[in-house]
């Protein structure tokens, strides 16, 4: 089963470039739709004047995050070529929103600087989570919010491979992770899964794919898990 859905995205051509595509496939459209969900779904929890959206590639997630005039939404990515696209495309259009080259490591804003940080499926693609995470803490003011969002690795052991995602974890993993560096409040799953008995994988997957795929299910039963995760945290 796992070679069949392999095959599927192999052909799609759907890990070739994750940041933008100018020609997007079907199944790009449908990832991309996965990730707007998870934007729009995260706005719902940006507090103050102050937001950071790490790895915001293209730039089009950071768009998606302003809610007011009063707020200034900074785009960082490691990408010059991805933050170029993000300045034509969205920079010019609001005053509020601005872009810059920046590794995650290395957050270029003083200590407590935002009020809310929000990453999408970034955390999967580094090395270093603790380092990631310490760099985050250090941004943000105290009180602040965190939303981060990541594939469980349930996903690739039993479904495909993503070759971008050197340090993937599974859910629980990552919220003890995360438990180390904040207090997580809401735990949500995108594209519902449930994990046991195995041959709910498969189910549950192609009917949350096809009915789900943009919902998000605030669970903590540790039989049914997400394609994604959307952790809600606050710094101490």
């Amino acid at each position: 089963m796992k070679g069949f859905f392999n095959k599927i995205l192999s052909r799609g051509k759907i890990y070739e470039e994750e940041r933008s595509q100018d020609k997007p496939s079907l199944l790009h459209r449908y990832a991309r739709s996965k990730d707007r969900a998870r934007y729009l779904f995260a706005s719902r929890y940006v507090e103050g004047e102050r937001i950071l959206n790490t790895a915001c590639g293209d730039g089009y997630g950071s768009d998606l995050l302003v809610k007011t005039e009063n707020a200034v939404i900074w785009g960082m990515d490691i990408s010059e070529k991805a933050i170029r696209s993000a300045k034509l495309k969205y920079g010019a259009e609001r005053k509020n929103l601005k872009y810059l080259v920046g590794s995650v490591y290395e957050i270029p804003f003083e200590e407590g600087y935002f009020d809310t940080v929000v990453t999408i499926e970034t955390i999967e693609h580094l090395v270093d989570h603790e380092r990631f995470l310490s760099e985050i803490k250090r941004v943000l003011r105290r009180d602040g919010i965190l939303v981060i969002s990541s594939p469980d690795k349930i996903v690739e052991d039993r479904l495909f491979d993503n070759p971008h995602h050197i340090n993937l974890l599974y859910k629980d993993s990552l919220c003890e992770l995360l438990e180390r560096y904040f207090k997580v409040e809401k735990v949500f799953s995108q594209t519902p899964i449930i994990t046991k008995p195995i041959f709910m994988v498969y189910l549950s997957f192609i009917f949350s794919s096809i009915f789900l795929s943009g919902k998000m299910v605030n669970t903590n039963d540790r039989d049914i898990t997400g394609t994604n995760n959307i952790f809600i945290c606050r710094k101490a």
